[in-house]
């Protein structure tokens, strides 16, 4: 994978990429253990949210609107931590690797030194093709164009 946008962080032995969460598109997530197959649209419209705000927390009560608007289950604080241990399970399957999710007051959060999006690196190629058309570097700048649009 080539990676153009990562946060600086130790992400632990063996370990060199971030796990990446695709939002330009379908919603994918993906390390270097492979593209796990994401639950169902509660995990998914969880995943979404916390993608969006990376690095920030999301109030539960944000995450509860998103996931079940006016349909709330009967213990909606218990059906949104189920959920999170669900989903828990899916992206941080092996222990070696480093917590993506995270427990925040009054929220969860992604790690930002662990995590990135699509939309970062989109970002992030944006930039580093701006600064190659203002050296005059054209063949980078296509390249990076070019790389940010096949996200």
């Amino acid at each position: 994978m080539v990676l153009l946008c990562t946060n600086s962080g130790d992400f632990g032995p063996g370990y060199d990429d971030p796990m990446l969460v695709r939002i330009l598109g379908p919603l994918e997530v993906s390390s270097d253990l492979g593209s796990p197959s994401l639950g169902g649209p509660k995990q998914r419209v969880v995943l979404a949210c916390l993608a969006l705000r990376i690095g920030r927390v999301t109030p539960v009560d944000e995450l509860i609107e998103a996931g079940w608007g006016d349909d709330l289950p009967a213990n909606p604080a218990n059906a949104l931590q189920y959920q999170i241990a669900q989903l828990r399970k899916i992206i941080e399957s092996d222990a070696a690797h480093p917590q993506y999710l995270i427990t925040s007051k009054p929220g969860y959060r992604l790690d930002p030194d662990t995590v990135t999006t699509d939309a970062e690196q989109f970002e992030a190629t944006v930039t580093a093709a701006r600064q190659a058309i203002a050296i005059g570097d054209n063949d980078r700048a296509a390249f990076y164009t070019h790389y940010g649009f096949s996200l």
